[in-house]
């Protein structure tokens, strides 16, 4: 037996860490502390939790190596009831590269209603080919999005971006607006002190991402159907800018100018920090995401400091809430080309696709409650993507640019 399996075995035996996966709040509070501070149990229990989540479900498909850890979790199951009886299922998804390779013996569960199984994904040798498209593809597919994006400047003229030409593409004051060989916008100031203010807006479709670094330094990524209004160059006291939709920013550490970000009406203030903002109007709340550094979070008479691997989340009704181990990695994964999901609603799902994709939706039958786990590259087909969620009992299909949804 590997060490590994030795740890898992001890993680079920645990009847804290079987607390964790049956949902109980104190001990979720603990492990994922634990998990946050041993990055190498993290992994073990992970495999623990998706073995919970199976024999919870009745599988009987349990790997032989694995089928002793069976006795733990039924005998915790039956002496505390079955946790999150009514709660929909999770499908998790397998993760299709576009080199085809998949990870070497990765366990993952598709909950498909009361029933499921357990799938083992083998690498394949190097150089395995492509597998040729299955017999009743998606027809009409719809390509991924790309760089897109138009940059109004302080007269109100535009450029749109992703087809204007490598190098200067306009003076503003005593900065200059360069489109480099990567694609990025960047803003170069001269040696002159700024004489007048030049607000600039960068937007970006419906399928379409940016990246601007500003003037002074700081890096921006925007997401599709998102914009990000700044002063050419900064001057005064801080440096301020505005966002609608998602962004994530690099800023650049200046204690004189603090960096300021405004998101309908709430306020955002750090120093030099990482963070990722979800602002779009469809969602049900802001959501501020802290990778590192420090900042705070300003809604009204609220205030939050937050600490990196924190998530803020203000709601519509202007309520502020605090998530002490929030899932970084999905939250800033769209910036590293994936869709991320982890227990993530249909809705959820579909509202990322809109965006990515710029297709409509449409139910034909009741919404299906499932949730899914899973990562995906944004660079796929659409057609790729809902091949992979079709493995829910949940029927997608594309018809003009619109996914049709048959429950």
């Amino acid at each position: 037996m590997n060490p590994g399996t030795n740890q898992i075995e001890a993680l079920l035996s645990d009847e804290s860490f079987l607390k964790y996966c049956g949902g109980d709040e104190q001990e979720k509070l603990y492990w994922e502390s634990q998990l946050q501070q041993n990055p190498a149990l993290s992994k073990q229990a992970e495999q623990a939790r998706k073995l919970y989540e199976l024999v919870k479900a009745e599988l009987v498909d349990v790997p032989a190596e694995t089928e002793r850890f069976r006795t733990y979790i039924q005998e915790y199951i039956s002496a505390n009831g079955r946790h999150y009886e009514n709660q929909p299922p999770v499908i998790h998804m397998p993760v299709r590269r576009k080199v085809w390779m998949w990870t070497a013996v990765a366990i993952l569960g598709f909950m498909l209603g009361a029933g499921g199984y357990l799938l083992y994904l083998d690498k394949p040798a190097t150089g395995t080919a492509r597998p040729a498209q299955q017999k009743g593809q998606l027809n009409n597919d719809v390509a991924p999005g790309g760089n897109k994006a138009v940059l109004t400047l302080a007269d109100g003229s535009q450029i749109v971006l992703d087809s204007a030409d490598n190098g200067t593409l306009s003076q503003q004051g005593n900065v200059k607006v360069i489109k480099l060989n990567s694609g990025q916008l960047s803003y170069q100031q001269t040696a002159k002190p700024v004489t007048a203010v030049l607000y600039n807006t960068v937007s970006t479709p419906r399928g379409g991402q940016y990246k601007i670094m500003l003037a002074d330094g700081t890096v921006v990524w925007l997401n599709a159907a998102s914009s990000i209004r700044y002063p050419a160059a900064f001057a005064g006291n801080e440096r301020r800018v505005a966002i609608t939709g998602e962004a994530y920013f690099e800023v650049v550490r200046n204690a004189a100018m603090p960096f300021k970000v405004d998101v309908q009406g709430m306020e955002i203030a750090v120093l030099g920090t990482h963070f990722n903002v979800n602002s779009y109007d469809d969602e049900p709340s802001i959501r501020t995401t802290l990778i590192e550094g420090a900042v705070s979070i300003k809604q009204q008479a609220a205030v939050a400091f937050m600490k990196p691997g924190e998530q803020v989340q203000v709601t519509k009704a202007g309520e502020m809430k605090t998530i002490p181990h929030a899932n970084v990695e999905a939250a800033i994964a769209w910036k590293n080309g994936l869709f991320q999901f982890n227990h993530t609603s249909l809705d959820e799902v579909l509202r990322q696709l809109v965006r990515w994709y710029d297709v409509e939706v449409e139910f034909q039958g009741k919404s299906p409650t499932q949730r899914f786990g899973g990562e995906i590259p944004m660079d796929s087909d659409l057609s790729e993507v809902l091949k992979i969620l079709n493995y829910s009992r949940v029927k997608f299909s594309i018809e003009h640019k619109k996914i049709i949804i048959r429950s």
